[in-house]
C-alpha cells in the first residue's frame, strides 16, 4: 500500500469554510467541528487569534495545520510521491557512484597497469617484470584496441605538468569558501611559577566555512531547495477511535521548537523598508571524531551541519549530500604539553590546566566560526533570491547539536562527569537511581539549567581570579563560585553473593595507557611492565549519564520530534560515507522499483531444467506433481494477462478466478514454459509502508534464517464442524524454498498474443498451526 498523497497546497483565495479562527493552540481542531484536546496543542504560541487552514485528511486519517498569514507558495512535498516516501535499503556505492574515470588520464585500467609497469619496474628489464607484462596482457579485462588508440605521448606529458613539489594548495576546494585561520589562546599560569600572567599560545590550520555561505549555498542549490520547506505547519491524527486529534511528532519543521521559532519571526518587527518573506533557517549540528590510524593518536574531528527544513528521511541518506562539512575543530598539539613544562620549570603541571586550555581553544574555534556576519544574520537575517527567482529574507536559528557525551559536556562548559553532570540540569549525580520518579520528574523541571545573569556573574568571577589575579584553576576560591555542592566520598557496597571483577583486557588496557602515560611525561624513564595485573572490582552503578538521559526522552520528542532526526548516528552514517573513496561496480544493481510490490532481478543466469530438476530430485516430497501444480498456479494469472488488454476489471477476473475457472489436467495444456526451464534467484525484495507512512523494503533469502513469510489469509468458508482455531485464522505462515522466474505463453481462448510474459513465483513449505487451548483463542500468537 503506497502512501497518498495527503496535504494539498492550500489554494490562493481561501474559501470561508476552511479557515477558522482558533486561539493560541487550538491548531489541530477541524473546520467543522470544535476544537478538542486543546491542551496538547502548541501552548507554547502567541496567544492572539490566529487563522488556521487545515488540509484534507487522507486516507492514513493525517492533515496538516496552517496558519493563514505565512501560507507556503511551494510545498516540497507536492506531488507526494514515491521518491519522497522511499527509504529502502538500496546499495550506496551505485547511488553516490562517482561518474569520473579513477584511473585518468589513463583511459582504463589495463592502460594504467602498463604504463606503472613501464615508469615503475626498472630501466633493467628482468624475467619477473616479463612475467607482470604478460599477466597485464592475458587478462581479460585487457583490451588491445583501447591501447592501440592510446596517446601514450600526451599521458606522459600531462603527468609530466603535474606539480608534486608541495606548492598547490593543501585544500583542493578552496574556491567553496574555506578559510585557515590561525587560533589563539591565553594561557594562564598562577603566582607560583616563575613568570605568572598569560601567554599565548598559538595553532595554526583551523580550515572553516562561514555559516552564511553554506545557507545561500543550499538555498541556491536547485538538488537540496527541491526538499526544503520554507513554512512549518503541524501534522495531525485523526484516529476513527478516539474523540480527538493526536498530534504526529516526526519532522523538526512540524514540531513545537520550530513553530515557536517561525512565530517569533513572524510577529517580530519586520526590517526598515522591507516586507520580504522571513524564513527560519534551521540549523543542526552534529560533531564527531574519526581515528586516522591504527596506531597513533592523530584523529580528524569535523563538524556537520544539516537544516532542519529538510525531511530526516532525506537527511539519513547520504547520496543526497544534504549535509555540509563546516569545521575540520584542532586540539591541542602534543608541543603543548613542552610548552607547559617550559613555564613550570620543566614539571608537567597536571591535566587540570591542560583540560581547561583545550577547553578555551574548543570555544576559541567555535568563535571564530560564530563571526559577525553570522551575528548580523542571526538578528537581522540575509535576503536571499531563491531558485524560482524570489527574494526571502532567512533568519539562521540553531535547533540541535548532536554529539557523545564527552562532546556535549565540551560545548555547555560543564565538569565531564562532575557532581552535576547532565548538561540540561543541575541534577545532582547521587539523585541519577531516582529516575522516573515523581521527584525526578520535578527535578528536571526546576532544576534546568540556564544560561542567567546570575551563572554569567559567576564565570566572569571566576575567570578574574584566574586570568588577572592568577589564581590556579583548581584552587578553593574558583571552586566555591562554581560548584553550588561539594563532592561527598561515598564507598559502594558491593554484593556478598557475586564478586564482579574487571576483565582481564580491562584490566591490562588500564594498565597500558598507564605506561603510556608515564612514558610521555617522563621520557627519559624506561616503562616498567608487571607480569601481574591487578583486576579492580566492579559494582553495580546507576550513576550514569546514559541513565539519566532516558527522563528527557519524551519532553525532548515533543518538542523537537523524533530522536531519529538528530541522532548522533547521522553523523557516524555521514562519516563512513566520506571515508568511502573506492569506487566499484556491483555485479549486478539491485533493483530498485519501490511502486511495486516486490522485485526480482531478471537476469537469467542461474537456469533450471524442469526435467532434469524433478529427476534429481525424485525423492524430495516438495517435487512431487512439481510441474503440475506449477502450471495450475500460473495459468490464472497469465490468463489475467491477456484479459487485462480488453478487460479493465482484469485483476476482479483474477480475484474471483478460482470459482470460475478449473485448471484441470487438460485446461493446463494451454499453458507453455519456454524452453522447458525455470530461472532461480537468490534475494527477494519486498516493499511495503511502514507505520510513519513511508516505504521500507525487506528482504528474504532462502539461504539464510530470514526466509519465512506471514501473509494475510483468505477468507475460508467455516461451519460448526470446524475447530475454534481455524475460525481465528487471521494469517498464514511459510517457509521460502526458492524464488524463481519462468516464461510463460499462453495459447488457450482468449490468447491476446503468443508473446512469452515473465512471471515471478515462490515455492514454500507451508506451516500448520497448531490448536489453541479453548480459552486462550484471542490472547495468545499462533503457535506453528
Amino acid at each position: 500500500m503506497l502512501p497518498k498523497p495527503p496535504l494539498p497546497l492550500p489554494p490562493t483565495n481561501l474559501p470561508q469554510s476552511s479557515i477558522l479562527l482558533v486561539p493560541q493552540g487550538n491548531l489541530a481542531s477541524s473546520c467543522d467541528t470544535p476544537p478538542a484536546h486543546a491542551e496538547e496543542l502548541s501552548s507554547s504560541l502567541h496567544s492572539s487569534p490566529r487563522k488556521i487552514f487545515k488540509s484534507q485528511i487522507n486516507k492514513f486519517s493525517l492533515f496538516r495545520a496552517y496558519d493563514t498569514d505565512t501560507l507556503p507558495s511551494y510545498n516540497p512535498e507536492d506531488p507526494y510521491s514515491v521518491d519522497n516516501t522511499c527509504v529502502v535499503n538500496s546499495n550506496p556505492e551505485t547511488q553516490d557512484k562517482v561518474h569520473t574515470n579513477p584511473y585518468f588520464p589513463y583511459p582504463n585500467e589495463g592502460a594504467l597497469c602498463l604504463g606503472d609497469w613501464y615508469w615503475n619496474q626498472g630501466a633493467q628489464k628482468s624475467r619477473e617484470s616479463f612475467k607482470q607484462l604478460i599477466d597485464i596482457v592475458g587478462d581479460s579485462s585487457f583490451s588491445p584496441t583501447v591501447v592501440a588508440h592510446t596517446s601514450w605521448d600526451a599521458i606522459d606529458d600531462q603527468l609530466g605538468h603535474n606539480q608534486f613539489n608541495g606548492n598547490q594548495p593543501e585544500w583542493l576546494e578552496e574556491d567553496c569558501g574555506w578559510k585557515c585561520l590561525s587560533v589563539t589562546i591565553s594561557v594562564p599560569f598562577h603566582n607560583h611559577v616563575k613568570d605568572p600572567g598569560l601567554k599565548n599560545y598559538t595553532v595554526n590550520g583551523f580550515y572553516h566555512r562561514s555559516l552564511t555561505l553554506i545557507i545561500h549555498e543550499v538555498v541556491t542549490n536547485p538538488a537540496c531547495v527541491q526538499h526544503f520547506h520554507f513554512v512549518p505547519y503541524e501534522l495531525w491524527w485523526r484516529p476513527a477511535h478516539r474523540d480527538h486529534d493526536v498530534k504526529v511528532h516526526g519532522e523538526l519543521f512540524t514540531s513545537t521548537v520550530f513553530l515557536e521559532a517561525h512565530q517569533e519571526l513572524q510577529d517580530s518587527p519586520q526590517e526598515p523598508g522591507c516586507d520580504l518573506p522571513r524564513v527560519v533557517a534551521a540549523l543542526m549540528f552534529w560533531s564527531d571524531s574519526t581515528q586516522l590510524a591504527q596506531f597513533g593518536s592523530a584523529k580528524l574531528w569535523l563538524l556537520y551541519v544539516f537544516f532542519g527544513n529538510e525531511s530526516k528521511y532525506q537527511r539519513c541518506q547520504p547520496s543526497n549530500h544534504l549535509c555540509s562539512h563546516v569545521v575540520y575543530f584542532q586540539v591541542l598539539p602534543n608541543e603543548f604539553k613542552d610548552f607547559l613544562m617550559e613555564h613550570f620549570g620543566g614539571k608537567y603541571p597536571g591535566d587540570v590546566l591542560n583540560t581547561h586550555c583545550n577547553r578555551e581553544f574548543f570555544h576559541e574555534q567555535w568563535k571564530i566560526l560564530l563571526d559577525d556576519d553570522f551575528i548580523m544574520a542571526y538578528k537581522h537575517g540575509i535576503v536571499i533570491i531563491c531558485c524560482d527567482g524570489i527574494k526571502q529574507r532567512f533568519y539562521p536559528r540553531i535547533f540541535t547539536y548532536s554529539a557523545d557525551y564527552p562532546g556535549k559536556v565540551l560545548i555547555a562548559s560543564i565538569h565531564n562527569l562532575g557532581i552535576c553532570l547532565c548538561p540540561r540540569c543541575t541534577i545532582l549525580m547521587m539523585e541519577v537511581p531516582d529516575m522516573g520518579t515523581q521527584q525526578d520528574i520535578l527535578r528536571r523541571w526546576r532544576l534546568t539549567r540556564l544560561d542567567n545573569s546570575t551563572r554569567q556573574k559567576k564565570v566572569a568571577d571566576a575567570r578574574h581570579l584566574i586570568y588577572e589575579a592568577n589564581y590556579a584553576i583548581n584552587t578553593p576560591q574558583v571552586e566555591a563560585l562554581l560548584q553550588d555542592k561539594s563532592l561527598v566520598p561515598t564507598s559502594a557496597k558491593m554484593c556478598e553473593v557475586f564478586a564482579t571483577k574487571e576483565l582481564r583486557r580491562e584490566a591490562q588496557s588500564c594498565q597500558h595507557r598507564k605506561i603510556l602515560s608515564r612514558s610521555s611525561t617522563a621520557p627519559g624513564r624506561a616503562p616498567s611492565k608487571s607480569a601481574v595485573v591487578a583486576r579492580r572490582s566492579k559494582t553495580f552503578n546507576l550513576r550514569t549519564y546514559k541513565l539519566h538521559v532516558l527522563g528527557d526522552y519524551t519532553i525532548t520528542i515533543k518538542m523537537f520530534g523524533t530522536s531519529d532526526s538528530y541522532s548522533t548516528q547521522s553523523a557516524r552514517i555521514q562519516k563512513i560515507h566520506d571515508s568511502f573513496r573506492v569506487t566499484k561496480d556491483p555485479l549486478e544493481p539491485v533493483p530498485d522499483v519501490p511502486e511495486e510490490c516486490y522485485n526480482v532481478r531478471k537476469s537469467q543466469h542461474r537456469p533450471i531444467d524442469l526435467t532434469d530438476f524433478i529427476r534429481k530430485n525424485s525423492g524430495d516430497p516438495a517435487l512431487q506433481e512439481f510441474t503440475l501444480r506449477l502450471k495450475r498456479h500460473l495459468l490464472p494469472h497469465i490468463r489475467a494477462m491477456h484479459v487485462l488488454a480488453s478487460e479493465p476489471s482484469a485483476l476482479q477476473l483474477l480475484e474471483g478466478l478460482d470459482a470460475s475457472y478449473d485448471a484441470s489436467e487438460v485446461t493446463v495444456d494451454h499453458l507453455l514454459i519456454r524452453s522447458n526451464r525455470i530461472y532461480q534467484h537468490c534475494v527477494l525484495w519486498v516493499n511495503y509502508t511502514t507505520y510513519d507512512v513511508q516505504r521500507g523494503q525487506d528482504i528474504f533469502n532462502p539461504t539464510t534464517d530470514h526466509c519465512d513469510i506471514m501473509m494475510l489469509a483468505t477468507p475460508e468458508n467455516t461451519d460448526e464442524s470446524e475447530t475454534i482455531h481455524q475460525c481465528h485464522r487471521h494469517f498464514c505462515y511459510a517457509r521460502i524454498i526458492g524464488i524463481y522466474h519462468a516464461n510463460i505463453q499462453y495459447i488457450g481462448p482468449g490468447c491476446s498474443s503468443y508473446l512469452p510474459h515473465q512471471l515471478d513465483f515462490l515455492h514454500v513449505r507451508w506451516f500448520e498451526q497448531v490448536p489453541p487451548n479453548p480459552g486462550d483463542v484471542l490472547c495468545s500468537l499462533d503457535i506453528l
